[in-house]
């Protein structure tokens, strides 16, 4: 509770869980670098390189239709971000809200893997391929790489 200065909401910082700091402070580190969602209305319309500014993506990689937002078995999306508030490089967001491990399809590109929530403090090692295995009740964020 916000109104009890005592033992009831004190925290004992030399107990804190170190990978849950670490993990916030990745979480925030994030935000802050890529800001993945703006503050503009976003179109779904391609740019002037052809890059669309938000996509939303099924596990095979493929487009969302209309009939699959009402699909209750559908447990696992993806958005493409082309225009992510600063930066860029486009994002990934994945969720996957099955109890069991989803193979993800990725767009073309090459991608690194910036956020898994499964591994303790955020970050998990993962050599990039088309594919990404998505971990079950998971949120992860990929990055583009740098094109030189």
């Amino acid at each position: 509770p916000y109104c009890q200065d005592n033992e009831t909401t004190w925290i004992d910082w030399s107990a804190a869980d170190q990978d849950l700091l670490h993990y916030t402070a990745h979480l925030l580190a994030l935000r802050r670098r890529w800001l993945p969602l703006a503050g503009h209305w976003y179109t779904g319309l391609p740019d002037g390189r052809g890059r669309v500014d938000l996509a939303w993506r099924r596990a095979s990689g493929k487009a969302l239709a209309v009939e699959h937002w009402h699909d209750r078995a559908l447990r696992v999306l993806g958005a493409h971000i082309g225009r992510p508030g600063h930066g860029e490089r486009s994002l990934l967001l994945l969720f996957n809200a099955h109890d069991h491990d989803v193979v993800f399809h990725l767009p073309a590109g090459d991608w690194q893997l910036e956020l898994d929530s499964t591994a303790p403090r955020g970050q998990r090692d993962w050599s990039g391929s088309a594919e990404f295995m998505l971990r079950s009740r998971s949120v992860a964020l990929l990055v583009e790489s740098e094109t030189d």
